[in-house]
C-alpha cells in the first residue's frame, strides 16, 4: 500500500536540474506517516521529497533525498521552519520538523522546492 502510494506521489514530481522533486501537502498524515512515504519516494535516484501534512493550526514536514540526489535536507528544513514560525532540523539525508503557520505550508515547501532548484 505504501510503495503504490509512492509511485502514484512521485508521478506527480517535477526535474528541477539533476533531481526529481516531489513537492507535496497531504492532508491528514502523522510524522511517521510522512516519514516513511518520503523513506519510500527516495528509494528512486535522484529523487527528493519535500512533504507536508496539517494537523489542525500546526504543520509538519519531512524532507528526504535520495544519496545520490543533490542540497541538504536539514538546511532546507531549517529555512522552510522559519516560514512556519517553527523549528526542525536533521541531516543532510533527511529533516523533519513544524511550526503553528499551517496556512503557510504550501509556501514553505514551494520556498524549499525553489531553493533546491536555485542550488542544482
Amino acid at each position: 500500500e505504501l510503495m503504490e502510494e509512492a509511485v502514484k506521489v512521485s508521478g506527480a514530481g517535477t526535474p528541477s536540474g539533476v533531481a526529481r522533486v516531489v513537492a507535496r501537502v497531504l492532508e491528514g498524515r502523522d510524522a511517521e506517516g510522512l516519514k516513511r512515504l518520503a523513506s519510500a519516494l527516495v528509494e528512486h535516484a535522484c529523487t527528493v521529497a519535500l512533504l507536508g501534512s496539517r494537523d489542525g493550526a500546526d504543520a509538519r514536514l519531512v524532507f528526504a533525498r535520495a544519496p545520490d540526489a543533490p542540497g541538504d535536507m536539514n538546511v532546507l528544513m531549517r529555512e522552510a521552519c522559519q516560514t512556519l514560525e517553527g523549528r526542525g532540523g536533521g541531516r543532510p539525508d533527511m529533516a523533519q520538523g513544524g511550526g503553528r503557520r499551517a496556512e503557510r505550508l504550501a509556501e514553505a515547501i514551494a520556498q524549499a522546492a525553489r531553493s533546491l532548484a536555485n542550488k542544482t
